[in-house]
C-alpha cells in the first residue's frame, strides 16, 4: 500500500546501482523502447486498485502477447512517487522452479542469505519495514509459490505485490484484473482514416508499422483493410506488432491475404522481446506447454469450434468417439483461469466460451496433429445438424427472437460444419443444416449466404435416399432466389421442387414449393400466383402448419390489394395478423403490419399508416430483419414525400438503400409501394445536387439515427381532432385517446382490436389504464368523460 502522507519523503526515493543499494531498496525499472498504446483505462485503474490499502496482491491476467508486462511497467513508473522504498521488476520467465522465485526476488533486492539465516528470513528481515511494490513479472509457471508470496505479505504489513501471469494464483487476498485485447474496429463505424484514428489496435498497427516503413500512413484505400487486419487479429498487441513489421515488405492487402495462415506470419519478433515472443507460436506454445496432458486435449479438441460455444456443446463434441474421457466444465474453467478461453454472454444471457483466433489457430494445429481431428469434427457436424434442426420449429413461435439470437451466436460454427463436409463430398450432411435454417437465412437477411450454401449442397452427390431432403431444399433455395429478385432461377428451383414433391407424396414439401412459386409469379402473372397460394394455404392448413399458413395470408393479402381488391385484402391481412399473434409468430405479424401500412396509405391516411410502419419495423429490429427494416422505411418515406417532407424522403431513401444492400435485396422487392413515383417527386423538388446530399446523409447513418428519423416523421389524420391531447385534464397517451374513442362510439374490446389491428388483450390494457388515470370504473364512465371532452 502506497505509504502514508506523514510517512513520505519529499521528492523521489534515493537510488542505488545494484551493487551498492542497501538490503531490501528497489532497483531502477527499465525504460520501454516504445510508448504504451490504448491502455490509458487500465492504467489509471490498476493505479488506483494499488493504492488502496486493502489491495496487497493484484495480479494481472491475460493470454500470452497482451501486454500484461508492459502495462505492469507502466503502473509500476506512475507509482514510484507512492511509495517510499520505491518498486522494483522481478522478471520471472526463465524460472522454471517455485523454489527459487524468493532467491529470484532477493536477488533483485541485494538480499543475501546469511550464516545461521535462511533466505526467507532474511527477505522478511529485509522487508518488513519496508513500503515497497515489487512487480513479479510472470508467474503462470511459478504459481506455486503463492503460500510464499503470501506469508512476505502477512510478515511484511506496507509491501505489495503486482504480478503479471496468465493464470491467477487462487489465494483470497489476490485481486485479479483481466487484461483485454485492443478494441479491434467496429464494422459499424466508418472505415476512414479519420474515423479508425481514435482506434487503439489501429494505433499500435500504425506505430509499428511506421516503424518497418516510415512512409506508411492509413489512407481512404487501406483504412478498411487495416480494420479488418486488427479484427482478424483480435486486437492482441503482440499479433498486431508482428503483423506490423511486415509492412516493409507486404502491402495491407497482401498482409490480409496471408492471415489465413497467421502463425506462419507472425513471426520474426524484435531481438530484444524475450524468446516466446519472437513468434506468436512461442507465446501460445508457452501457455500450452503448462498445460496437463487431459488439459491439453480438451484445449485442441474445443479449437473445431468457431467462434464461440455453449458448454452443453462442448460436453458431446469433446466426447466422441475414440477420445478419451475428459472433464470438460473443470477443464474449461481451468483453460479460463490460464487464459487460453474466454468467457462471455450473447444477447439471450446464454453462458459461451470462446478463444482468440490467434490462440485458436495455435490449437488447430495441436488437433490436426493428433490423430482426433475427424472424429472430433464429425461430432462437431451431428451437434450442428441437431441444432438446425431444432430451429426448423423454433424459428416460427413465441420464442423466435431468442431462438434466432441463439443461431447467429452459432452461426461460425454453422458454417464450420457445412464446409467441412462439403470438403469431404457430403453434400446431405450439408444441407441438412442449410435447409433447416431457411427462417433463419430469410429474417435474418442472409439471403444470399443461404443460397449459397443450398446451391453448393444442391450441386454434390445424393442418395436416392436423400430425396425428401432435396426437394425441401430446392424449394428453400426457391424462397430465397425470389427474395433476391432472381426470378428466373427461383422458378427453375421451384418447378423442380414441386416435381419432387408430388413424386414424393410430401404435402409441405408440396405447399413450400408453390409458395415459393408464387412468390416468382405474383408481378407478372398475379392469377397464377394467387391460385398458387391459394393451393399452398389448403394444403400448410390441412397439415396445421399455423406459421405457414400466417405467412400465407400475408402474400394473399398484399396480392389482393395491388390488384384492386381492397376487401379481400383487409380480409387476408386481419386473419394473418390474428392467426401470427394467436401463435406467437411475430415476425409475420410484422409483414401484416407492413401491408396494412399500405392499406391505410392507399385511403391516405398517413398518421394510421405511418403508426402501422413504425410498428412492424419496431418487431423486425427485435429478430434482427435488416431488409424488414429497410422495406418498411421505403414505405415512410413515400409517405414523406407525398406530405411535401421531400429531403426526409431523400434522406431515408438513402438509407433504405443501404440496408437492403447489406443483405442483396433488390428494389423490385418495393415495387407497387409508390417508390418511384415518390422519388421522382423528390427529385423533381430538390434537384438533383441535393438530392445527393440528403441521399448520402442517409447512407451514412446509423441504425439509431435512421430510427430516430422515422420517429421524427409527423403526418396529419385525414379527419381534423375535436380537442388536442395536451388539453386534457389527464394525461393520456395518444394511443389512449384513440381507444377512448372507440369506447365512446360502443365498440367491444374485439371490435377496437380488429379496427387498430392490436390483439383484445392489448386493448384491455389501454382500457385498464383509462379508467385508472381518469378514475372511472365503467364502460359508461369511461363514455361521458369522452363526451364532455370532446372526445366522442
Amino acid at each position: 500500500m502506497p505509504a502514508l502522507p506523514e510517512d513520505r519523503h519529499v521528492g523521489p526515493p534515493v537510488r542505488f546501482t545494484p551493487g551498492l543499494r542497501r538490503e531490501g531498496e528497489a532497483a531502477q525499472l527499465p525504460v520501454p523502447p516504445t510508448s504504451l498504446v490504448g491502455r490509458e483505462q487500465e492504467r489509471a485503474e490498476v493505479s488506483e486498485l494499488l493504492r488502496r490499502q486493502n489491495v496487497r496482491l493484484l495480479t494481472l491476467t491475460g493470454p500470452g502477447g497482451v501486454g500484461k508486462t508492459r502495462l505492469a511497467l507502466a503502473v509500476a513508473t506512475d507509482l514510484i512517487g507512492d511509495f517510499r522504498d520505491g518498486v522494483a521488476l522481478v522478471p520471472l520467465a526463465p524460472v522454471r522452479d517455485p523454489s527459487l522465485v524468493l532467491p529470484t526476488i532477493a536477488s533483485v533486492l541485494g538480499v543475501r542469505e546469511a550464516a545461521g539465516r535462511p533466505l526467507r528470513s532474511a527477505l522478511q528481515e529485509a522487508l518488513s519495514g519496508r513500503n515497497l511494490l515489487l512487480v513479479l513479472d510472470n508467474l503462470e509457471q511459478v504459481v506455486e509459490v503463492a503460500p510464499d508470496l503470501i506469508q512476505l505479505l502477512a510478515s511484511c504489513p506496507t509491501l505489495q505485490f503486482l504480478v503479471t501471469s496468465r493464470e491467477p494464483l487462487r489465494v483470497r487476498v489476490e485481486q485479479e484484473f483481466p487484461v483485454l485485447p485492443l478494441a479491434a474496429p467496429d464494422r459499424d463505424i466508418p472505415q476512414t482514416p479519420t474515423a479508425l484514428a481514435a482506434n487503439a489496435a489501429v494505433a499500435l498497427f500504425v506505430q509499428r508499422a511506421q516503424a518497418a516503413d516510415p512512409n506508411f500512413v492509413v489512407t481512404e484505400t487501406n483504412a478498411s483493410t487495416v480494420a479488418e487486419i486488427c479484427r482478424r487479429l483480435d486486437g492482441l498487441p503482440l499479433a498486431i506488432e508482428l503483423a506490423a513489421a511486415r509492412a516493409k515488405v507486404l502491402s495491407p492487402s497482401a498482409l490480409l491475404s496471408r492471415l489465413t495462415n497467421r502463425l506462419q506470419v507472425l513471426t520474426s519478433g524484435p531481438r530484444d522481446l524475450p524468446d516466446r515472443q519472437h513468434t506468436m507460436r512461442d507465446a501460445v506454445a508457452w501457455s500450452h506447454d503448462l498445460l496437463a496432458s487431459e488439459e491439453q486435449a480438451l484445449f485442441r479438441r474445443l479449437a473445431v469450434f468457431a467462434g464461440s460455444f455453449t458448454l452443453d456443446a462442448a460436453e458431446r463434441v469433446v466426447a466422441a468417439p475414440g477420445s478419451a474421457g475428459v472433464d470438460v466444465l473443470g477443464g474449461i474453467a481451468s483453460l479460463i483461469d490460464k487464459s487460453l478461453l474466454r468467457r462471455g454472454t450473447d444477447t439471450t444471457d446464454e453462458v459461451r466460451f470462446g478463444m482468440l483466433e490467434t490462440i485458436r489457430a495455435f490449437a488447430l494445429e495441436q488437433l490436426e496433429g493428433s490423430g482426433e481431428a475427424d472424429d472430433v469434427r464429425r461430432a462437431h457436424v451431428a451437434v450442428f445438424q441437431e441444432r438446425a434442426e431444432a430451429a426448423r420449429s423454433a424459428g416460427y413461435g413465441p420464442q423466435q427472437v431468442t431462438e434466432l439470437d441463439r443461431l447467429h451466436a452459432d452461426l461460425d460454427n454453422f458454417r464450420a460444419a457445412m464446409t467441412w463436409t462439403l470438403e469431404r463430398g457430403e453434400a446431405a450432411a450439408c444441407l441438412a443444416i442449410a435447409e433447416p435454417l431457411l427462417v433463419f437465412w430469410f429474417v435474418r437477411g442472409h439471403l444470399s449466404e443461404g443460397r449459397t450454401w443450398l446451391k453448393r449442397g444442391l450441386a454434390g452427390h445424393l442418395d436416392e435416399s436423400d430425396a425428401a431432403l432435396r426437394t425441401r431444399a430446392l424449394a428453400a433455395a426457391c424462397i430465397l432466389a425470389n427474395h433476391q429478385g432472381d426470378l428466373v432461377e427461383g422458378v427453375a428451383l421451384g418447378d423442380e421442387a414441386l416435381r419432387l414433391a408430388l413424386l414424393l407424396g410430401d404435402p409441405f414439401a408440396t405447399a413450400l414449393a408453390k409458395n415459393g412459386l408464387a412468390r416468382c409469379y405474383e408481378q407478372h402473372q398475379p392469377d397464377r400466383a394467387f391460385a398458387l397460394w391459394e393451393e399452398a394455404l389448403r394444403l400448410f392448413q390441412s397439415t396445421n402448419m399455423k406459421a405457414w399458413a400466417s405467412i400465407v395470408m400475408v402474400s394473399l393479402g398484399s396480392l389482393a390489394r395491388r390488384t384492386g381488391d381492397v376487401q379481400g385484402a383487409e380480409r387476408r391481412l386481419k386473419e394473418a395478423l390474428q392467426l401470427s399473434q394467436a401463435i406467437g409468430h411475430s415476425w409475420v405479424e410484422a409483414f401484416a403490419l407492413t401491408n396494412l401500412g399500405q392499406l391505410a396509405w392507399d385511403r391516405r391516411d398517413a398518421a394510421a399508416a405511418t403508426d402501422l410502419h413504425r410498428r412492424s419495423i419496431t418487431i423486425w429490429r427485435e429478430h434482427g430483419s435488416t431488409w424488414g427494416i429497410a422495406y418498411a422505411i421505403v414505405e415512410i418515406a413515400v409517405i414523406a414525400s407525398s406530405q411535401g417532407e421531400h429531403e426526409r424522403a431523400a434522406c431515408l431513401f438513402g438509407a433504405a438503400e443501404v440496408l437492403r444492400e447489406s443483405v442483396g435485396a433488390p428494389v423490385m422487392r418495393f415495387a407497387g409501394t409508390g417508390y418511384e413515383a415518390a422519388l421522382a417527386a423528390v427529385r423533381a423538388s430538390l434537384g438533383e445536387a441535393r438530392l445527393a446530399a440528403a441521399w448520402h446523409t442517409g447512407r451514412e447513418m446509423t441504425i439509431e439515427q435512421v430510427l430516430a428519423e422515422v420517429a421524427a416523421a409527423a403526418f396529419e389524420a385525414p379527419s381534423s381532432e375535436p380537442v388536442p391531447v395536451s388539453s386534457l385534464p389527464v394525461d393520456l397517451s395518444d394511443r389512449e385517446v384513440e381507444v377512448l374513442r372507440l369506447v365512446a362510439q360502443g365498440l367491444s374490446n374485439a371490435e377496437i382490436a380488429e379496427q387498430l389491428y392490436v390483439s383484445p388483450r392489448t386493448v384491455g390494457a389501454h382500457v385498464y389504464n383509462i379508467y385508472r388515470k381518469v378514475g372511472v370504473a365503467s364502460r359508461a364512465a369511461a363514455t361521458r368523460f369522452a363526451k364532455e371532452h370532446a372526445l366522442a
